[in-house]
């Protein structure tokens, strides 16, 4: 309750900046535009960018050093190593602990950057208000490396696309407190074939702010989703029910919460990452799913990277 009425406090005051400048934006228009009759077009055009952005698929590192937007293009390239333990999915028992090589791509354009491990193109600026489009993914899951998926469909890999708005709270030399708030709209392929899943929403409260030679970030909020999207992952469909998995359909609404926290440095060509994410499902729609067998699911990775080009 602490939590949902602080949240409705920061909506309410980020919605009487949006009218300032007369944008409506509400939670309802966005439902709308994505579930109306405009939704197998959007679908379409995400299908085309899913086969074209093979690169949001990957683990790409991307930058918390974003230059000013100057009107002016800069590039970083390099590569680097790291290590991740990622949960099949938020509840997951199954942990993937991976060792990889990472390929870093940082790009600030007039329009388009790569940062702060998102890709954005700029639809709307001021001193408050950002508004962008956002991408998010996750990798693909092998039903058969996970005991309580036996049988089960395996999980394609997702790409996540749609608006954000960023609401700035305060800012000072570099550190800032702002209200981010993405909706992005599902894709999952294999790349034969698309299936859309829905949308999800976490919008979160996010402090950046430097000490010394190291950038800090941390953020805490909900994750809403809708029924199609939470049954993507939770559903247990009739054909596939068991003993110790028996048949659920997960509703939309609350999905759980989010905390995260990260770090970096830059010493000379080398960066150093750290970030964490513990994803709550208590009390959620997706906690009483058969497939959900920790409420409290845990990622985290360190990575190191050398850069190598920088225009």
């Amino acid at each position: 309750m602490v939590k949902q009425s602080f949240f409705n406090a920061i909506m309410r005051e980020l919605a009487r900046e949006l009218n300032r400048y007369k944008i409506a934006l509400s939670a309802n228009y966005y439902m709308h535009y994505f579930l109306s009759t405009r939704r197998q077009r959007i679908s379409n055009t995400l299908k085309n960018m899913l086969l074209c952005l093979p690169l949001l698929l990957a683990p790409i590192s991307c930058s918390l050093y974003a230059t000013e937007n100057t009107g002016e293009h800069h590039w970083s390239l390099g590569a680097g190593i790291g290590f991740y333990s990622i949960p099949d999915y938020p509840g997951s028992e199954h942990v993937n602990n991976v060792f990889t090589p990472i390929p870093y791509l940082q790009y600030q354009g007039p329009r388009l950057k790569l940062s702060n491990g998102r890709i954005s193109s700029l639809i709307f600026n001021s001193e408050k208000l950002v508004i962008d489009i956002s991408a998010d993914g996750t990798p693909p899951v092998k039903s058969t490396n996970n005991d309580i998926r036996e049988n089960m469909p395996n999980l394609d890999a997702v790409l996540e696309m749609g608006p954000a708005i960023e609401y700035y709270l305060w800012k000072r030399s570099g550190n800032k407190l702002f209200l981010d708030i993405p909706l992005r709209y599902g894709l999952a392929s294999d790349l034969k074939q698309v299936e859309t899943i829905g949308w999800i929403s976490n919008p979160r409260i996010k402090y950046h702010f430097q000490y010394y030679q190291w950038r800090f970030r941390v953020g805490l909020g909900p994750i809403y989703a809708s029924k199609e999207h939470n049954n993507y992952y939770y559903g247990v469909k009739k054909n596939f029910s068991a003993t110790d998995r028996p048949l659920f359909t997960a509703n939309k609404g609350y999905s759980g919460f989010l905390y995260s926290a990260g770090m970096q440095k830059r010493q000379g060509n080398l960066k150093f990452d750290t970030y964490i994410r513990l994803v709550d499902l208590s009390n959620s729609e997706r906690s009483d799913s058969p497939l959900v067998k920790r409420k409290a699911s845990l990622l985290w990775g360190t990575s190191i990277t050398w850069i190598f080009f920088t225009q």
